[in-house]
């Protein structure tokens, strides 16, 4: 019987199952080719051209005219995660379950077809249909396999593992030995395509090779609607509430390849490396606070009037819309806490002192640096090596933004993006016109790091003034002669 609120389908069995033995069951099924773009699903596109030449697509150069040679072509293509295989064979579908599998293909021989894995054979038969044999995959996530049918028009080669199609549900996915793109997301017209759109798509390509998102997630992490990594699941309905860019950024694979992992496996395994070090420190009591609370916090260091030269610092939950709390009230009963590594330097006009290590782990707490002068500033959260956001006292940001001005290579590099970063992104706890005032600096800054990461921070304020009078008063003209970019 069928069981519709979870998606199960129940066999009944004639006699009792014997345990530690191996069944194996023989399924026979049809299943429809999608028309919605989840599991498996098929697509279209027009082609045209003279005859004789190449087909290309006839989006590409407007409107088809009526003497154009014109056909449809078609392709079927595979979404699965992470709960979507189950539309296009009776399978355990969740990502934590894993196998083996051995795909067939069969399809006209005019189309070609591909999987995760080489092609081990093919055959043709009577019919004039070809059906094509894979190699067995690793053990994987069901939602890992892939199947694709598609026209010489793809002009894939065997040893691609970039494909592009017209239509699919997400800018990429990757599959386990192919990653599939959307046309627009991976073609380009260098004649007409802005640069903004040329980063866009190298963006996309990159993400299929490197992993650079910390960004990206503390975006997302410093919104209200944030989750914790870690959650408890229930119903396949909450799989898909926590499949997202949250959870998807920060996931891992070490030592447990083809396998599922528990969080706790990998605090073990840093715990076991630590104490091969000497030091005996509980990584699982350090990360629960990080993976079980949504979000992350923001540090505010102030320096204090004092001979003792001190510095108090404090921790909250950070979030870029500052009166997220009043519309989520849950926030207001969430005394969120953290257990921080701060680094943290002090530095004037001349020089900057070698940074030390404090662990934060109240609400509020004070600890003695070094000598604090007139002119010293603090900076914390040295190479942006801890996942939270820094805030200072407004002296220390004033004093911040007078070392950019008068000699900020006293700063390095990455330091001055997380200057930048923070000064912008805290907005919300700072006076509206303070952020404004690192447009100064930049314009004698020269090198590229520091202009992308102000460019990201201020996007949002610029999408704000966009086709307002004031406007012309905020937009900055970037030109870099020797690196011909603007």
């Amino acid at each position: 019987m069928s069981i519709e609120h979870n998606q199960v389908y129940v066999i009944a069995l004639h006699r009792e199952m014997k345990p530690r033995r191996t069944y194996k069951i023989h399924l026979t099924f049809r299943a429809q080719i999608q028309n919605q773009l989840l599991g498996f699903f098929h697509t279209s596109y027009l082609l045209h051209g003279e005859e004789g030449e190449a087909l290309i697509p006839a989006s590409a150069h407007g409107s088809v005219r009526q003497h154009d040679l014109t056909r449809d072509e078609y392709a079927a293509v595979t979404q699965f995660p992470p709960t979507h295989a189950r539309k296009a064979f009776p399978c355990f579908d969740e990502p934590v379950y894993k196998a083996t599998f051995s795909v067939m293909l069969t399809q006209d021989a005019s189309y070609r077809s591909v999987s995760n894995m080489p092609l081990e054979s093919s055959s043709l038969d009577q019919d004039g249909r070809l059906t094509a044999r894979f190699s067995r995959t690793p053990r994987m996530s069901t939602y890992y396999s892939l199947r694709l049918i598609y026209s010489e028009y793809l002009r894939v080669t065997d040893s691609h593992n970039l494909l592009a199609v017209p239509k699919h549900p997400y800018a990429a996915m990757d599959n386990w030995g192919l990653s599939v793109f959307v046309e627009q997301k991976i073609l380009l017209d260098p004649e007409v395509s802005s640069f903004s759109y040329q980063m866009d798509l190298t963006m996309v390509v990159k993400q299929r090779f490197l992993t650079d998102v910390l960004h990206e997630v503390m975006l997302l992490d410093g919104m209200a609607t944030s989750h914790p990594v870690s959650q408890e699941l229930f119903q396949v309905a909450d799989i898909h509430r926590v499949f997202d860019w949250i959870s998807y950024k920060k996931d891992y694979l070490v030592k447990h390849q083809y396998g599922n992992t528990a969080r706790d496996d990998l605090w073990n395994s840093f715990s076991q490396a630590m104490r091969r070090e000497g030091k005996d420190m509980d990584i699982k009591e350090l990360m629960d606070g990080w993976t079980l609370q949504m979000g992350y916090p923001v540090v505010t260091i102030s320096t204090n009037e004092s001979p003792e030269n001190t510095v108090t610092i404090g921790q909250e939950h950070f979030l870029y819309d500052t009166d997220a709390k009043i519309h989520h009230r849950q926030l207001l009963n969430k005394s969120l806490q953290w257990r921080i590594p701060l680094k943290l330097a002090l530095g004037n006009f001349s020089h900057i002192s070698t940074e030390s290590l404090i662990w934060i782990s109240n609400k509020t707490e004070t600890h003695r640096v070094g000598h604090i002068g007139e002119e010293t500033w603090l900076l914390g959260n040295i190479n942006q090596t801890g996942y939270f956001r820094v805030n200072y006292d407004l002296h220390n940001w004033r004093l911040l933004i007078q070392q950019l001005m008068i000699n900020p290579t006293i700063i390095s590099v990455e330091n001055l993006q997380s200057v930048q970063v923070g000064l912008v992104r805290t907005a919300g706890y700072l006076p509206q016109n303070l952020p404004l005032q690192i447009i100064c600096y930049l314009s004698k800054e020269d090198d590229f790091l520091p202009w992308h990461a102000a460019s990201r921070a201020l996007y949002q304020l610029d999408k704000l003034l966009d086709r307002t009078e004031d406007y012309s008063l905020f937009s900055v003209v970037k030109e870099h002669e020797g690196d011909e970019w603007r």
